[in-house]
This record gives structure tokens, C-alpha cells and sequence, in this order.
């Protein structure tokens, strides 16, 4: 079974660079990158992640903040 994860950045070359370091790993995880916490809780409304990881400061709804919602709302999400 492999993991979903969604990594959350407002900044899109961050994201790809992820994209390229991690592409090695598209075996083991299902990857999802969004720029923004708002495109990120639509991705969960959509479908459970596994994992979260997100950049702390973005416009907007910070990391921080971002994390506190999925972790009340989706709480088997880490």
C-alpha cells in the first residue's frame, strides 16, 4: 500500500523542485503538490492524505494555520 501525500507551498518553483527530488519515491508514495493552503483543504475535501507537509509562511492561511485545520478536521492525518 503506498501513502498519499499532499505538500503544500504558495511558491510553484519550490514545488517543482520537490517534485524532481522526490520523483524517485513515486513508488512508494502518491504525490500531490498544491501552491496554497486553500487549493490544499479542497484537495482533502476530496480525498484523505496521509501526510501533510506544508511550507509555514504563505499568504493567506499559514502553514501553521493550515495544519491546525486538517489536524481538527482530519485527524487521521498527520
Amino acid at each position: 500500500m503506498t501513502s498519499t501525500v499532499l505538500f503544500v507551498d504558495d511558491d510553484e518553483n519550490v514545488l517543482k523542485g520537490l517534485r524532481r527530488m522526490l520523483h524517485p519515491m513515486r513508488e512508494s508514495w502518491e504525490m500531490v503538490f498544491v501552491d496554497g493552503a486553500e487549493k490544499a483543504l479542497a484537495a482533502m475535501a476530496e480525498r484523505l492524505f496521509d501526510v501533510v507537509v506544508s511550507d509555514l509562511r504563505m499568504p493567506g492561511v499559514d502553514g501553521a494555520e493550515l495544519l491546525t485545520i486538517v489536524s481538527k478536521t482530519y485527524p487521521s492525518s498527520v
